[in-house]
This record gives C-alpha cells, structure tokens and sequence, in this order.
C-alpha cells in the first residue's frame, strides 16, 4: 500500500495550480477586451469611411437664390444675421428664436437617421427659407456619426462633414 500523505498535493502544488487558473482567466480576459476594442474600432472606422463617402456625394452648402437683408434690430444683432428656425414638421424651435407669422425669412432644419445606433449616423437638411413665396434660398447638408466607442467615458466620439461655412452668411448680404 501506498502511504496516504503523498497521493495529497503539497501546498506549493495546490498554490501553483491556483496560479496557473487565475493566470489563463487573466488571459483570456485580456483577450476578450481587446477583441471586443478592436471590434468597436473597427465599426467606427468604417462609418466614418461611409460618412466622408456621403459627404462626398451631398454634402456642402447650395446656394440657389442670394438676397439683401435690411439690417433690422429683430434680424441684425452686432452684424450676426439671426433667423427663426422652424423644425421639419412645422413646429418653431422656441429655444433658438420666435417665428412671428410676418417674419419674412426662417431656417427649416429636417435631420434623417440613416442608422439609429451603434453608432448612430444622420443627414442633417437646413434651409433657408423666403416666407413669402416659400422658396428655398440655400441648403446645407451635414453627415454625421455618433457613437461605436469601445468605452465611453466622458461622452461618445463625434465625427461629422463637410465642415461648412454659414449658410445664413452665404445666402444674404448686408
């Protein structure tokens, strides 16, 4: 017969084995959360790619009627031409400004998401618009994405195109 005390592992071999346990976990934590980062990267490369691609194609500013704005109190202030803007289904932004009835001009903002999240990407239509007759003086189209970051910790990634200039500034002179 064998002697009892040796067939029991000692206690470096227990020890050891714990190690060797908490060492693959580790591992495999390890590698778990960089493929997970490089997963997110990823996808976030690739809609910034489809991003600049639309951008590409749409985006900018169009100008298609240029007018002269008398410099009034209610649209001029320190020379910053300022318009009502009126959202795409008819409701009036009351943060940014009042639309009154006989305003001449407004802005009309109309944003489309193309993906809803993860990350989330959008078309961002604004126009400005002569109440009057309901022309349409100058568009600007933006892209954007938001989102795909693989830890977040103050706020998501943003990134956006083209950079344009002032659509309001394009459209009327002083």
């Amino acid at each position: 017969m064998s002697d009892p005390r040796q067939e029991l592992p000692s206690r470096e071999q227990e020890i050891f084995g714990i190690g060797r346990l908490f060492g693959w976990l580790l591992l495999g934590l390890v590698l778990w959360l960089t493929s997970c980062g490089t997963y997110q990267v990823a996808k976030r490369e690739y809609w910034d790619w489809r991003v600049q691609q639309m951008c590409a194609a749409e985006g900018g500013i169009k100008l298609f009627l240029s007018e002269r704005i008398r410099a009034t109190p209610r649209f001029v202030r320190d020379g910053v031409i300022r318009l009502p803007v009126k959202i795409a289904d008819g409701r009036v932004n009351k943060a940014s400004w009042e639309y009154h009835k006989g305003d001449p001009y407004f802005i009309r903002i109309s944003v489309d998401r193309i993906r809803a999240h993860d990350p989330s990407v959008w078309r961002e239509t604004t126009e400005v618009v002569r109440a009057t007759d309901n022309a349409v003086l100058g568009r600007s189209v933006v892209f954007g994405r938001t989102g795909s970051d693989a830890i977040a910790i103050d706020h998501e990634s943003h990134f956006s195109c083209p950079q344009v200039a002032d659509l309001i500034n394009s459209v009327f002179s002083q």
